[in-house]
């Protein structure tokens, strides 16, 4: 398990996958932030998948708050 020191060390998301019935249909994907409720919503999953990329790439998730 994850020490409350290293509690900054990690992203911690809640993720929601349904299916759009649209022509054709499709699925869309959502994310909340497990520490600060934030919600992120996301047509498909390489828009998922490009928001990963880009937070991990960032690195630290509580520098985003700071900057």
């Amino acid at each position: 398990m994850f020490s409350e020191q290293k509690s900054d060390l990690y992203f911690s998301y809640l993720l929601r996958v349904w299916r759009v019935n649209s022509k054709p249909p499709r699925w869309q994907v959502s994310l909340q932030d497990a520490r600060t409720g934030e919600s992120f919503t996301f047509a498909d999953l390489q828009q998922l998948k490009n928001f990963l990329d880009q937070r991990i790439a960032k690195g630290d998730p509580a520098d985003e708050k700071t900057n």
